[in-house]
């Protein structure tokens, strides 16, 4: 499948996965909303961050509907965490290797 277009319809099938079938297709430029930060995710800066993060984005979409008539879904919470200093590297392999997962560590030095 092939997006030839970057409308709302184009932008949703790149996240319609079909059993059993693999598919080239082109991404085109998509915009994000982002946040950045560190520190335990059970924190009350991250629930903060959550929420003006969905906050945001629905504003967005629905805005984009109302003028347009359209707009792409929003999409689901995806987040990438990992950690600093001179034992990160054996904290990451521990939890690649299943010796260790989420709940181990200090979850304050979490970035």
């Amino acid at each position: 499948m092939t997006a030839k277009s970057t409308g709302v319809a184009a932008v949703d099938a790149l996240y319609k996965v079909r059993k059993g079938q693999v598919d080239f297709i082109d991404v085109p430029e998509l915009g994000f909303v982002a946040v950045d930060g560190g520190g335990d995710p059970n924190g009350p800066a991250f629930a903060a961050a959550i929420q003006t993060l969905y906050s945001v984005s629905y504003t967005a979409h629905f805005t984009l509907k109302k003028a347009t008539g359209t707009a792409p879904a929003v999409m689901m919470l995806e987040a990438l965490w990992w950690v600093e200093g001179p034992d990160a590297q054996q904290v990451m392999e521990r939890m690649a290797s299943g010796s260790a997962d989420l709940s181990d560590g200090d979850r304050a030095r979490w970035r």
